[in-house]
């Protein structure tokens, strides 16, 4: 019978009880194929360099296979030990289950793994224009020239553009303020005197015209 046609089971293999174990031993099993399995049920006693510790199920299902007899020493970490199935009824299907078709239950799981599909080819490589080619194998003396006849075409440029129209509108200047005569009140005799008699009493005061008066003009 073909690994493919069994039903659905699980390996159980020599776990790692520490960080340095690579081998242990099967002292004894605690449960016989076909009983029931719970999380926290101790399946078997496994047998380190320092203690026998119970191997205890993480989940439900039933004890289908027995590939390690007890008693058995120096078996690697990760050989299969035992086989487990969710459903009592599928129990008989594994009577005749051994140990070597356990280990060849990695063998054909990796064979029906697809392979990796190939990686895409790489898209052409664009080529570049032949101008640009030609321009880029050009010798130096040949790009030397190339510039001097651009430098001697830029003036005739310039000199090509059209000059500046002088009926362009020009900025307006601010306006000059204007300036107005600056006239003397009539009252400016009466006020010079009655500062005059003042002074004349009670001493100078520090009010002084600024700047002399203007006559007003003649009408």
């Amino acid at each position: 019978r073909t690994l493919a046609s069994l039903p659905p089971h699980e390996l159980m293999v020599m776990p790692a009880l520490s960080p340095t174990m690579e081998q242990g031993g099967l002292a004894s099993w605690v449960l016989k194929e076909g009983d029931a399995i719970e999380p926290g049920t101790v399946i078997c006693e496994i047998e380190t360099d320092k203690a026998t510790v119970d191997f205890e199920a993480q989940d439900d299902g039933f004890l289908a296979k027995i590939l390690v007899q007890a008693g058995a020493a120096d078996i690697k970490v990760g050989t299969p030990i035992g086989v487990t199935v969710e459903s009592a009824d599928d129990v008989a299907a594994f009577a005749n289950f051994s140990l070597d078709d356990a280990d060849s239950a990695p063998k054909a799981a990796s064979e029906a793994q697809p392979k990796k599909p190939e990686a895409p080819a790489p898209p052409p490589k664009l080529e570049e224009p032949r101008a640009a080619k030609e321009e880029a194998a050009a010798p130096p003396q040949k790009k030397k020239e190339a510039a001097a006849a651009a430098a001697a075409a830029a003036p005739e440029q310039a000199a090509a553009q059209p000059a500046a129209n002088p009926q362009a509108k020009q900025p307006k200047q601010a306006a000059k303020p204007m300036d107005f005569p600056t006239a003397q009140s009539p009252l400016q005799p009466m006020l010079d005197k009655a500062r005059a008699d003042y002074e004349a009493l009670y001493g100078p005061t520090l009010m002084r015209r600024i700047s002399p008066a203007v006559e007003a003009p003649k009408q």
